[in-house]
């Protein structure tokens, strides 16, 4: 996690979705978990517990929608 609270994912530049929290632990180490509906949403934990979620900047679109799993990823349960 960067100063500014960005983490840098898969080539995906991540933010949280609340109020800054990121920023908070910066230059710690985090475990992330994908969403099994969509890549641009992914969950961060720390020391066992769940401390977020973060979208990435890039796949988000203007009216706060974000691209789902594109070809060859199924949505999970098809």
């Amino acid at each position: 996690i960067r100063k500014d609270g960005l983490l840098e994912w898969q080539g995906w530049h991540y933010r949280d979705g609340e109020a800054d929290i990121l920023s908070y632990w910066a230059q710690e180490t985090v475990t992330l978990r994908p969403s099994p509906l969509t890549e641009a949403l992914i969950w961060v934990y720390w020391k066992d517990a769940i401390l977020c979620y973060a979208l990435a900047e890039e796949l988000c679109h203007e009216d706060g929608s974000y691209r789902p799993y594109w070809f060859p990823y199924p949505r999970l349960g098809e």
